[in-house]
């Protein structure tokens, strides 16, 4: 199992490698930035593919931890994991180099999720680790940044989120008699660009599955009007499709 990895040194090829990436991938600009919470919050966004990820990772301004799945931080499972997630949808003439460089790609890609800022996600009984995680990680001063974008459509914008995370808040809660923010994220990766969005705060006096509900809606909500009220621009969806197939924001 991969493990949450909380130390401050970062080793010196990782240093590089993520040097190397900043002079390729350009800086985003962090639109409505004085909506970021100065308490420990969760930040909710659109996975853009592997855009979401990487633009926060290397560009979100605060000290933060990002839900990364577990399977990507192991060599062995990080090869299928990829290809099925990033490069299955890719045209059929073409798959075949997708699935080779996704067995290629997978040590590196595995070194890389395993030593940045992240939390290992499983969809079994280690999510109980996840969550001890994601509370050592508030308990430190560090955001959590979330992408639940399931593979079922919403709009043109983003998928259905699942709502697994949602309990975290009611974790906290318990522990610290604190109620955290859930704070809407949209990143534009056309645009250069990763969007702040007003906070919804859990109310723990609500029963959890309704407001699950209230949670996601305003959250996909919030996401999907920050997206429309930038300038025209084609939106990077969750799903691996081709640019012909990405749909502008209006």
């Amino acid at each position: 199992m991969a493990k949450f990895n909380d130390t401050k040194k970062k080793p010196v090829f990782y240093k590089l490698l993520r040097k190397v990436v900043s002079i390729f991938y350009r800086k985003r600009t962090i639109e409505n930035k004085e909506l970021l919470s100065k308490k420990p919050a969760i930040y909710v966004s659109n996975h853009a593919q592997i855009h979401g990820p990487l633009s926060n990772e290397m560009y979100f301004p605060n000290k933060k931890y990002i839900w990364c799945i577990g399977e990507v931080m192991k060599t062995k499972s990080a090869a299928k994991y990829n290809y099925q997630d990033f490069w299955s949808q890719k045209p059929i003439f073409i798959r075949w180099f997708f699935k080779l460089f996704s067995y290629v790609s997978a040590p590196l890609s595995a070194y890389v999720f395993s030593r940045a800022d992240t939390i290992p996600v499983y969809k079994d009984k280690r999510i109980a680790t996840t969550f001890k995680d994601s509370i050592r990680a508030l308990e430190k001063g560090c955001d959590i940044i979330i992408f639940p974008e399931s593979r079922d459509k919403y709009n043109n914008i983003i998928n259905e989120f699942q709502t697994g995370y949602i309990d975290l808040a009611k974790i906290y809660y318990k522990k610290y008699n604190e109620c955290l923010d859930f704070i809407p994220v949209y990143n534009a990766p056309k645009l250069k660009k990763i969007v702040i969005g007003k906070p919804i705060t859990y109310n723990p006096e609500e029963n959890l599955d309704i407001q699950k509900k209230e949670i996601t809606n305003y959250l996909k909500t919030e996401i999907t009007e920050l997206a429309k009220n930038q300038p025209l621009h084609k939106v990077v969806p969750y799903d691996n499709v081709g640019r012909k197939n990405y749909q502008y924001n209006k």
